[in-house]
């Protein structure tokens, strides 16, 4: 299938994207496009992929995607400071440092 037949396929796509307030999804690339972008990206080119690359989502799912990840990053940057912190009596701050007591940070 070439590009011509490829963007042809997608009319239907982008039709129900639209009516529904839906967003393409690439799931092979973790991706998401308003059916403007999408369009916009294929004028330049781009993204002119066949219709089973796509999925139609609630732009609402990919945010809630990301903030999950923004909590998983905030929970590991919270673990490992805490692990940085003050482990014993031969270190004197209380804020994050590299200690070289010898001791492992955190135990």
């Amino acid at each position: 299938m070439d590009k011509s037949q490829r963007l042809a396929a997608h009319a239907p796509l982008f039709a129900r994207a639209e009516r529904e307030g839906l967003w393409f999804y690439g799931r092979y690339h973790d991706i998401w496009f308003s059916p403007a972008e999408l369009r916009d990206m294929h004028t330049q080119g781009r993204f002119i992929w066949g219709t089973d690359n796509w999925e139609l989502l609630p732009p609402a799912h990919g945010l809630a995607r990301l903030q999950g990840k923004v909590e998983d990053a905030q929970v590991a940057v919270d673990d490992f400071a805490a692990r940085m912190r003050k482990p014993c009596e031969g270190c004197d701050s209380d804020d994050y440092h590299i200690h070289t007591c010898g001791r492992t940070p955190g135990r």
